[in-house]
Parts: structure tokens; C-alpha cells; sequence
């Protein structure tokens, strides 16, 4: 995945969950992306991406990815 959506970090963990490898971004925002990736793992964002799925708008993916990222403890 190339570009905004890549470098979103809502939108990192449910790519990642649907089983996208590879995110190509603004260089700025890789530290960003990078962090939240290393907090995350496979088993972790799959269950977000399945309810992601069958979210009804986009506003209920936006919560459902806010909600997620929020109780992800610091490194």
C-alpha cells in the first residue's frame, strides 16, 4: 500500500490485519508508523480488521482503529 493510507497510523493496524506487508509512506512519517508497528502484533490486529470489515461507515472503522490504538500499552 502506497502513500496517506499507508502513513495513517489507523489504518496501519488494519492493513497490517488483512495481511498487507509492505507500507510505502512520506518518509516523515515512518518513525510514527514504525512505533506502532513494533507494538502490534499479527494476532493482535486480525480481530480488528475482521470487525473493520464488517463495519457499516467509515466513521465506525475510525472508532473501531482509535479504540484499538488507545489501549496499546507504550514502549
Amino acid at each position: 500500500i502506497c502513500g496517506e493510507l499507508a502513513g495513517d497510523p489507523y489504518a496501519a493496524p488494519i492493513l497490517v490485519g488483512l495481511g498487507v506487508d509492505e507500507l510505502s509512506m512520506n518518509p516523515a512519517g515512518i518513525p510514527r508508523i514504525k512505533d506502532l508497528l513494533r507494538r502490534i502484533d499479527l494476532e493482535m490486529v486480525r480481530p480488528l480488521a475482521e470487525k473493520a470489515i464488517h463495519s457499516t461507515s467509515s466513521a465506525e472503522v475510525r472508532e473501531l482503529a482509535r479504540n484499538f490504538i488507545d489501549v496499546l500499552p507504550e514502549e
